[in-house]
């Protein structure tokens, strides 16, 4: 019984110690990447025109980890609480994020940013006008 105990205690320290190894300290709050004035999202062409093909691009600067940082895009018609997902292609940086997307209609909309980082899972919301 002793010996199981000390195994079971051994197990739990390695654990604990394997767990603390892979946290990375980003000098952030906990479930922030990047701080909100480091985050631009620009659209070409500018101005955006419904039915016209896209390229919609987040720019985050100072990324602690870019190699392990993933963005997706939540697009949603303003007062509509649901939208649609796009998945963006990093650029050879690692700061720059883009996605091809056509918007239906004019009109204003809401662009959420979905920002995913080890242990990070960060949203900015940015608003688009589409002519």
């Amino acid at each position: 019984m002793a010996q199981r105990t000390r195994s079971f205690v051994l197990a739990c320290l390695l654990l604990v110690f394997l767990t603390a190894c892979g946290t990375v300290q980003t000098g952030l709050p906990d479930g922030i990447a990047v701080p909100e004035e480091q985050i631009a999202l620009t659209s070409d062409p500018e101005p955006t025109a419904a039915g016209q093909e896209t390229t919609l691009s987040i720019e985050l600067k100072n990324l602690p980890e870019p190699d392990d940082t993933t963005v997706d895009l939540e697009i949603r018609k303003a007062g509509s609480v649901r939208g649609k997902f796009s998945k963006t292609k990093p650029d050879k940086s690692g700061e720059m994020f883009s996605t091809e997307y056509t918007f239906e209609e004019a009109g204003r909309y809401e662009v959420i940013i979905h920002i995913y980082a080890p242990d990070v899972h960060q949203t900015v919301p940015r608003e688009l006008e589409v002519k």
